[in-house]
């Protein structure tokens, strides 16, 4: 699935009444965002507190058997490749670090709360895969550019997208609560929906974030990864990162590709080199 914003007028082909109601609904910022788990919300909390440390995450980790998994599954996995199998909370906590444990609580957050839409199953497991791809090459980005971090480029490239997947469900709430008003059953072209969903999904995955108290700094990469630009200076090279590991993960290398790369001192010899790593990329994802 290309989940590459297109020219606006591709969403033409909905309702002109779910539309309207749409743009209202962004316009008046009346978008319904869902809230985080419990346990992975005071996860996420824990890690911004500077006096936390790893004995209180595991206190809390262990009361999430899904989320406790899921952490042993990736310190498993290529991405830490240990010399023995780690079966143990604690020690998987030392070997990660309380950032890659937020990064998981807030990958379980979007899987469970985000990425889950009946009669878009596929197409929201394929944004997911999309948005942890982008996570990795997020952060290879950063460590090939140096000046940004590795751990904030690989939670910003989870979260990239996350606006889609709630445009997605609100164009699908706002089907039935139109079709009531109307009296009439309104159909959705999937392709439409889809389409849709890429306009203002920069916009809309920031309030997420934002209603999820995450970091300003993640909040307007997410909200310029398409436009650095604009983007607030401090936080303009997080959101370059995230503009070129968004392209490298849609294997869609072009001069603007090059052209933003070069804003964080990679040039295009070094692009090439970590599009060429792109099975490698793949690799490490499957075991996320």
């Amino acid at each position: 699935m290309d989940t590459r914003s297109p020219p606006a007028a591709t969403v033409s082909t909905l309702p002109t009444e779910i539309l309207e109601a749409l743009e209202r609904r962004i316009a008046d910022g009346k978008i319904e965002f869902p809230s985080m788990p419990d346990v992975a919300s005071q996860v996420v909390s824990a890690t911004f507190d500077e006096d936390c440390d790893l004995s209180r995450i595991e206190r809390i980790v262990q009361r999430d058997p899904h989320l406790t998994a899921q952490l042993l599954k990736m310190v498993n996995s290529a991405l830490y490749a240990p010399a023995t199998p780690v079966t143990a909370l604690k020690q998987a906590l030392a070997i990660v670090g309380m950032t890659r444990v937020r990064d998981i609580a807030l990958l379980v957050s979007c899987e469970s709360r985000v990425f889950q839409i009946e009669g878009f199953e596929l197409e929201l497991a394929q944004l997911l895969e999309h948005a942890k791809t982008t996570a990795v090459y997020a952060r290879e980005v950063a460590r090939a550019a140096g000046g940004v971090d590795l751990d904030e480029s690989f939670c910003a490239g989870l979260l990239h997208d996350v606006g889609r997947a709630i445009l997605i469900q609100t164009i699908v709430d706002l089907r039935v609560i139109v079709g009531v008003k109307l009296r009439r059953k309104i159909e959705l072209e999937p392709r439409a929906v889809l389409d849709a969903a890429r306009a203002r999904h920069e916009v809309v995955g920031a309030g997420l974030l934002a209603s999820w108290e995450l970091p300003d700094r993640l909040v307007q990469a997410v909200r310029g990864h398409h436009d650095p630009a604009s983007a607030e200076e401090d936080c303009r090279p997080l959101a370059t990162t995230l503009r070129v590991a968004d392209d490298l993960a849609h294997a869609f290398v072009d001069e603007g590709t090059v052209t933003a790369a070069a804003e964080i001192g990679l040039d295009d010899g070094r692009v090439t080199a970590l599009a060429e790593r792109r099975v490698e990329i793949e690799g490490i994802v499957r075991e996320l």
